[in-house]
């Protein structure tokens, strides 16, 4: 398999301007690709190795329901809806009712957003913000009246591109637009990792903010069932590095994170924790990568995590939104 690697460093001088700036780089017939093998984002790591604390974060469930970190479900499209669950809602084992996403009695009830009790996360205003696919603000209407969707679409009202037009900017500025679905645009929406992931400077630093937040979903290009693809819920142990200006940094492990894979692009995974007991101030940057990566297919030595690794298949984590909620700057 060939796997065209993300390179924009070397483009000095260029001025960077988010999924526009993309589709005038890349031909578009690659660009509105859905293979996300062809737009793997490695090697970018803005900090080297620091003083570092790990914290490892377990989802909340109906057993823990205040010390963890949320794992809901998205939207699918798919078919009649079956596989359909809603985006503030948990993910309850397995949300489809038959084949690899059929419920299990044996895996735990991840609580989503307003199970978790972070339903303050959906206020403005005293309004609670939709997190629905129909009210979704989408790149498609970049430059339209955003009226409508500002105070009621929560990914719109609290990206961070709306906090402050400076996170409008650079290639991964498509994360911080406030489209939390891929809504048929492909890899002009997501953003590819493999296990190593990332690690990026931001254009301010943080001095407060409620919660933290990725939107994403599992894609991966095995074809053996029956030349498609089989949709299921594989886990990951999400890593979240924080960096900070006096030159430390904490990670954050968010063990045994549900991601909705090979569902479709609307059927995404909303993840994050509260950062009550975080530290925040000073912060200037952050990284997202992750490990133990387990398939219900049982497949893990067929289908791999690292891009540059010899595999029959890959596997790649699709990042649509990264979120530090109700948050400043300065």
């Amino acid at each position: 398999m060939t796997k065209k690697t993300l390179w924009l460093a070397p483009l000095a001088g260029l001025v960077l301007g988010g999924c526009s700036y993309v589709q005038g780089l890349m031909d578009p017939s690659i660009n509105v690709n859905g293979d996300f093998t062809a737009f793997y984002y490695v090697g970018y790591h803005d900090f080297e190795e620091r003083p570092s604390a790990e914290t490892v974060l377990h989802p909340l469930t109906e057993d823990n329901p205040t010390d963890g970190f949320f794992n809901g479900g998205g939207t699918s499209l798919q078919g009649d809806g079956a596989l359909s669950f809603d985006p503030a809602q948990p993910v309850r084992g397995n949300p489809s009712g038959s084949g690899p996403l059929s419920p299990d009695a044996s895996l735990p009830v991840h609580l989503g957003l307003r199970d978790a009790g972070y339903g303050d996360m959906l206020s403005y205003e005293g309004e609670t913000l939709t997190t629905t696919l129909a009210g979704n603000w989408v790149l498609t209407l970049e430059g339209r009246d955003l009226s409508p969707y500002i105070g009621h679409d929560f990914g719109k009202t609290k990206c961070l591109a709306t906090v402050d037009s400076a996170f409008s900017l650079g290639y991964l500025s498509k994360l911080y637009n406030g489209q939390m679905y891929c809504y048929g645009t492909h890899s002009l929406a997501f953003v590819s990792i493999d296990e190593e992931g990332f690690s990026t400077r931001l254009p301010k630093t943080l001095v407060d903010s409620s919660y933290f937040l990725v939107s994403f979903r599992g894609g991966s290009d095995d074809d053996s069932n029956s030349g498609d693809t089989t949709p299921r819920l594989v886990q990951i142990d999400l890593l979240v590095d924080f960096y900070y200006e006096d030159g430390t940094s904490n990670t954050y492990r968010l063990a045994d994170t549900y991601v909705n894979t090979d569902n479709g692009g609307e059927a995404v995974s909303f993840t994050g924790f509260s950062l009550e007991d975080v530290r925040k101030e000073g912060l200037i940057g952050y990284g997202l990568s992750y490990a133990n990566y387990r398939d219900p297919l049982g497949e893990e030595e067929k289908i791999s995590a690292v891009a540059d690794e010899e595999s029959e298949y890959h596997f790649g984590l699709l990042l649509y939104e990264v979120m530090f909620v109700d948050s400043t700057w300065r």
